[in-house]
């Protein structure tokens, strides 16, 4: 056992954790945990296997953000004070100081001020020439009215950060919150960054991306959230039993059924879909990037399983059950919106590929989904057509100008340009010999 101490005052505390670990654990994966004790926190890298424990000493994480702690405190950044180091067997330890109070800004109201406060902390923090490279909410603490940054072990330090390292800093903190505030808040976080929105807009889609592709491969992997077993990927916590009980059970219901393409209810509450392309990719995928639909539990082959949606109705349905709520066209309008903007082409939106519930609306029928950094005009058109030819009476004219402006939202370009957009619109919806005008 090997021990590097900051605090002396410490020493007995640090022995005794190494000896016998114990205390509340925050965090626990198969390369580290986060343990908290006796007013302290304990990371430890664990470093399994023997390649990995090779790599642990040539590259100590706890080592390097030990030294590293201690180097920010001493330029006056707000990060936790430093107790000791600690190697034992394959594992090595990081021991810090707690700070009384703290919670993560992920679980915080993102308050003006509070963007404020972070803006000028990512301007701190770059200016004393510390790349973080995981800088985001839930690495800040907010502990008696002040911001405190964590998890160092990604970080180093410079002599200066050049002009692209703070573009993509600023750009990966604000893919941490942008969904949890309004624009005009990101744009005012991006003033007082002193950053230029539209190279952080740029080096913001190449990350958001590269994100999501991360986060979307995972659905092939044994991990934390997906499971691999007897030829069923499953979604933890839901287990083979389950899967194998839906997927081997009489059809309840036979809710659609087409060459290659079925859908059944197993029970009350889980369906069955068959049908072409990736659907188990593709559901997660847009679950991944915030678009509503039904949530899969797992895959066996050309084959999900899924949680049935009680209660939902095609979109044609409902608006011939409860007419056209403005409510709903705006609901229907941001989803749309949000798909294109993200990245997310259905080939095939039409109306009974749209679900809706009260003012949920999901979007199922995955087969024909495709992803991308950003759709183009054509392909979003393309969309709004298929809508628009798949839904008559009793969707008025007004009903659907009312549903094009809610798509356009604030985009100055997009509403400058309404009448060419309609135009467009309209020249493929008569395409898809729709009846103009719908009847009143």
């Amino acid at each position: 056992m090997k021990i590097e101490m900051a605090d002396p005052s410490r020493r007995s505390d640090v022995e005794a954790w190494l000896r016998e670990p114990r205390g509340e654990v925050v965090k626990d994966n198969r390369v580290r945990s986060v343990h908290r004790w006796n007013g302290l926190y304990v990371k430890r890298f664990k470093h399994p296997g023997v390649l990995q424990g090779l790599r642990g000493r040539v590259n100590d994480r706890a080592a390097s953000e030990f030294k590293l702690l201690g180097a920010l405190r001493g330029r006056g950044l707000p990060v936790p004070e430093p107790v000791a180091w600690a190697r034992e067997g394959r594992s090595t330890c990081l021991f810090t100081r707690e700070i009384p109070g703290a919670q993560p800004l992920r679980e915080v109201p993102l308050t003006r001020p509070l963007l404020r406060d972070l803006a000028l902390l990512v301007r701190r923090v770059h200016e004393a020439g510390l790349r973080h490279d995981d800088l985001h909410v839930g690495n800040v603490l907010l502990a008696g009215g002040s911001l405190h940054l964590i998890d160092l072990h990604r970080a180093r330090l410079k002599e200066s950060l050049t002009a692209a390292e703070r573009v993509k800093g600023v750009a990966f903190a604000v893919l941490s919150f942008y969904t949890l505030v309004p624009r005009t808040e990101v744009l005012r976080f991006l003033r007082a960054c002193g950053a230029d929105p539209r190279e952080v807009w740029t080096s913001f889609r190449a990350q958001r991306e590269r994100y999501w592709q991360d986060r979307q491969s995972r659905v092939w992997q044994t991990g934390s959230d997906f499971q691999k077993i007897d030829g069923l990927i499953l979604r933890r916590p839901y287990a083979a039993e389950e899967a194998r009980r839906a997927l081997c059970a009489p059809p309840l219901r036979l809710v659609k059924e087409l060459p290659r393409r079925r859908l059944w209810l197993a029970d009350p509450t889980t369906f069955v879909k068959e049908g072409r392309g990736d659907l188990w990719y593709n559901g997660f995928a847009l679950e991944t990037r915030g678009i509503p639909t039904p949530r899969l539990l797992a895959s066996a082959g050309d084959r999900v399983v899924g949680r049935w949606i009680e209660g939902a109705r095609p979109l044609w349905e409902h608006l011939q059950a409860h007419g056209v709520e403005r409510g709903l066209l705006w609901a229907l309008a941001r989803v749309v919106r949000r798909m294109h903007d993200r990245g997310v082409f259905h080939r095939d939106l039409k109306a009974n590929n749209i679900l809706v519930r009260g003012a949920d609306v999901q979007v199922i029928d995955l087969d024909r989904v495709e992803f991308m950094l950003e759709v183009p005009r054509g392909q979003r058109t393309l969309n709004l057509a298929q809508l628009n030819a798949a839904v008559g009476a009793p969707a008025t004219r007004a009903d659907r100008l009312r549903f094009f402006f809610a798509y356009a939202g604030r985009d100055r370009e997009l509403r400058k340009g309404w009448k060419g957009w309609v135009r467009e619109v309209m020249r493929r919806t008569v395409a898809r010999r729709h009846v103009w005008p719908p009847p009143e």
